[in-house]
């Protein structure tokens, strides 16, 4: 009987457990941890807030650039913005399609709605189904509460299914049947469920080749396949980078504290030679590492690490003979 009562009170949220013949010491302890588990949770969400809000009002900058390439992608994102039609980004990993998805949502009838974002390749395959549609209480072991899923979360607003021809075929089955039905059945579930949203899905797959090669389902490849949208690499929009790179630099000054004031001409040359095989993403994670080591108002090219240094010109070799 009292095992029952302690697990239903875990159930229900409970995070401590006392007796009623505990002394008044446990029950202050007991009081102060959940009183500064709350405050935590709330600092750590206000925190949350205030960088995605900074963060989001900044995409645009990050995503439009300078090149000839991202302003076509930005027309062509703010003419279908205003579309109920499904959108399919497709380009290598670290482009931004996120970022792009984000905006599109911000640019369209539904930005007062939620932006539900998933990456697919990230959830453990047994947890895909109960993340994308959700699942009943006691649906299977360690189900203790219900749990409502990205395409529920997502209603009134954007669903982004991020890596989207990764999906095992079995689940690509259930997603083809969700898209197009409108609706969706939690795991454990016997009750079908209507939800409506705009979906925008990515992937740096060839799905066309993926199709002939029997690895996704050809339906749900043209299901999804409404309007392309092509995000080119760094390389092919190597006039970007200076406009990235004070971004970054912006972003991580406040975040670490510093006051790096840029980087040298010698260095963002560098930069702009280099070939970026992991896109705007290894940039991004190149400046966040600079400004964290160094103590120097400026990055210059002996700051660049050895390594980064060496491909770099490797890659200026390589283009002087061809």
């Amino acid at each position: 009987m009292l095992f029952r009562s302690v697990a239903r009170a875990i159930s229900a949220g409970a995070s401590d457990v006392v007796g009623l013949d505990a002394d008044s010491a446990l029950v202050d302890a007991a009081v102060r941890g959940a009183v500064g588990r709350a405050l935590r949770a709330r600092q750590l969400a206000t925190f949350e807030a205030e960088r995605t809000s900074a963060d989001e009002g900044a995409s645009h900058q990050i995503i439009a650039g300078h090149s000839r390439a991202m302003a076509h992608v930005m027309a062509l994102i703010n003419k279908v913005a205003a579309l109920p039609t499904t959108v399919l980004l497709l380009g290598e990993s670290g482009t931004g399609k996120e970022l792009l998805a984000r905006q599109l949502h911000r640019a369209s009838p539904l930005r007062d709605g939620p932006c539900v974002a998933v990456n697919l390749p990230a959830i453990p395959r047994d947890l895909l189904e109960s993340t994308l549609f959700g699942h009943e209480r006691g649906a299977f072991t360690g189900a203790i509460a219900q749990k409502i899923g990205a395409f529920e979360r997502a209603g009134g607003g954007t669903l982004f299914l991020d890596e989207i021809g990764d999906l095992a075929m079995d689940v690509q089955s259930k997603l083809l049947r969700a898209i197009q039905e409108g609706e969706i059945e939690r795991v454990g579930g016997h009750q079908p469920i209507r939800t409506q949203f705009r979906l925008v899905a990515a992937t740096h797959v060839d799905l066309a080749r993926a199709v002939q090669d029997g690895r996704f389902r050809e339906d749900l490849y043209y299901r999804i396949n409404v309007v392309p949208v092509h995000v080119p690499p760094l390389r092919d929009r190597q006039e970007d980078i200076p406009a990235l790179v004070a971004h970054f630099l912006q972003r991580y000054n406040a975040r670490f504290h510093k006051a790096v004031d840029g980087v040298t001409p010698e260095a963002l040359r560098l930069l702009s030679l280099y070939r970026w095989p992991g896109n705007v993403r290894e940039l991004e994670n190149l400046i966040e590492r600079l400004v964290a080591l160094t103590d120097a108002g400026w990055i210059g090219v002996d700051d660049l690490p050895l390594e980064w240094q060496l491909a770099a010109l490797d890659g200026i070799a390589v283009e002087g003979t061809s």
